[in-house]
């Protein structure tokens, strides 16, 4: 009987070998095919080269072990989904003349041919949106079978989560069923210490061999009973369904209104309460056109602002392409103007002169490394503050070639009042960091680039790779940085957790602390 068992058990993990190999040589099309322009180019590697090389090697063995997990569960484990699989400890005598050579119950009825099919494709889907993504042609625009591979590649990520995040709930509640039991049966032992240096070794055993070890099949069992695995993958597609529409609705027909109070040292008392709203990420082209821009200009308007801010990344194509989604921009109002500073997807396709210009011609004023002074009446008056703006701070030297300019921290504050408060505008919290470690004094930054992560769960990449994510934070003393998930998207045609927003910043003024509050706290 062990013997068999023993042959069944490790016959499992070869079942489905041959679909295991040939997911791993597509994957491995895949990263031929984003990174076969850099080894067909005859330069030489740059930096930036080799941080795209190790980004798309992680997102390499993502695509992998994520497709092989997401096949295990939705067709292996729901495909052989009866009772008295080989996993089953203990194995009866008369269970054992039910299962077949090939490890299975010789009366299990496989799931449709039509089921494995539609997964595959599913998962063809997410490669070809991957190779697309990272494919496509900078200045063009993208087919409705583009943004549906975008959105299925979207889909399979919280796919692949979910069922993650099942299969950890179900480990936990087994474990937590498993000491109950231990304390139960061995609560006599907890005294002996022997006791404790069985139980660790059992768990490293378990650790270093789980297919060898019974936890590891009882465990498939416990989980089975639990829910079995067909409705488990019937519950988690579900599950993304519902929350592919609601990403998709959150991305296209909401947008947000934050406000918040900012309290600045030194603020005039002619500026108090005074309105800064922050609008970012717009990515105009591709993913959204003029519907969309009217939209948010409508709110901003609403919302009666002193100024304006748009903090980068405002279009995704060049500017004759985009020129009429740009329109309603001319009908942004403010008290004080409407201020730009740009973004790095400004940069890519080397037309950001041309943007600039014509912003400039619509009335919006581009804060490039300068900076200009906001007064409560005249431009004369004393009660101003500083609004400064920086370039991208991705481009570096490459922009400095091109275009003649790139992030400078000590040109944007040339000529700046260093008595009167200062508001930065810098598009990605990074620069923020740099610029809040400066000897420049800031009493607000804003930022925006992550989108708050736009996508669960790409959140927690963008989350683990900017120092500022989304929201307002307490950097220094006296200095307070917004990071805004901005009001558009990029690639996945989606949004979970981030939804489109509006910053409405009030400037208030920040009370000094008495002396004699500070001795009765004391006291």
């Amino acid at each position: 009987m062990d013997k068999h068992h023993s042959r069944l058990r490790d016959q499992l993990p070869r079942t489905c070998l041959k679909r295991y190999l040939a997911f791993f040589f597509i994957a491995l099309l895949v990263f031929a095919t984003v990174l076969h322009p850099l080894f067909l180019s005859t330069q030489p590697l740059s930096v930036v080269s080799y941080a795209r090389l190790r980004k798309y090697s992680v997102h390499f063995i993502v695509i992998i072990f994520g497709g092989l997990y997401a096949w295990q569960r939705l067709v292996i484990d729901t495909v052989y989904s009866q009772r008295n699989r080989c996993d089953c400890l203990p194995v009866s005598t008369v269970n054992a003349k039910k299962i077949g050579d090939n490890g299975y119950p010789n009366n299990h009825k496989p799931l449709p041919k039509v089921w494995k099919s539609l997964v595959a494709l599913f998962l063809c889907f997410i490669i070809f949106g991957y190779v697309r993504m990272r494919t496509r042609k900078g200045n063009t625009f993208i087919n409705q079978f583009d943004i549906f591979s975008f959105m299925i590649l979207g889909s399979g990520a919280f796919l692949v989560f979910a069922l993650l995040l099942v299969d950890c709930i179900l480990l936990f509640i087994f474990g937590c069923s498993v000491s109950l039991q231990h304390v139960v049966r061995n609560y006599q032992h907890w005294t002996n210490p022997d006791y404790t240096d069985c139980l660790v070794s059992r768990v490293r055993n378990i650790i270093e061999e789980p297919m060898k070890c019974s936890c590891y099949w009882e465990w498939r069992t416990f989980s089975d009973e639990i829910i079995s695995p067909v409705c488990r993958a019937v519950l988690v597609i579900l599950v993304t369904m519902g929350v592919t529409l609601h990403g998709l609705y959150i991305a296209h027909r909401t947008l947000e209104v934050i406000s918040l109070d900012i309290p600045v040292e030194r603020l005039p008392l002619t500026l108090q309460s005074f309105t800064i709203v922050q609008v970012s990420d717009f990515h105009i082209g591709p993913w959204l056109w003029t519907r969309h821009v009217s939209m948010v200009v409508d709110s901003v308007n609403s919302l009666d602002p002193d100024i304006i801010v748009i903090v980068g990344d405002l279009v995704d194509l060049t500017l004759d392409l985009v020129s009429e989604a740009l329109e309603p921009l001319k009908w942004l109002k403010s008290k004080k103007g409407v201020f730009f500073v740009s973004g790095n997807h400004d940069y890519y396709l080397d037309d950001v002169n041309n943007l600039n210009s014509y912003l400039k011609s619509i009335g919006i004023t581009v804060l490039n490394n300068k900076n200009i002074r906001i007064c409560a009446e005249e431009p004369s008056s004393d009660d101003c503050f500083n609004l400064i703006g920086t370039e991208d701070i991705s481009q570096g030297e490459t922009a400095e070639k091109k275009y003649g300019h790139s992030f400078q921290i000590a040109c944007a504050m040339d000529g700046v009042d260093t008595m009167a408060p200062s508001v930065l505008l810098t598009h990605q919290p990074l620069a923020a960091k740099m610029a809040a470690m400066t000897g420049y004094k800031y009493d607000l930054i804003l930022s925006g680039h992550t989108h708050g992560g736009q996508f669960f769960p790409f959140s927690l990449i963008v989350y683990l790779s900017n120092p500022y994510y989304h929201g307002l934070y307490h950097v220094r003393e006296n200095t307070y940085l917004y990071v805004s998930n901005g009001v558009g998207f990029w690639g996945i045609p989606m949004r979970l957790f981030a939804p489109p927003e509006i910053a409405v910043h009030s400037l208030v003024r920040k009370q000094p602390i008495r002396e004699d509050a500070v001795m009765t706290k004391v006291a």
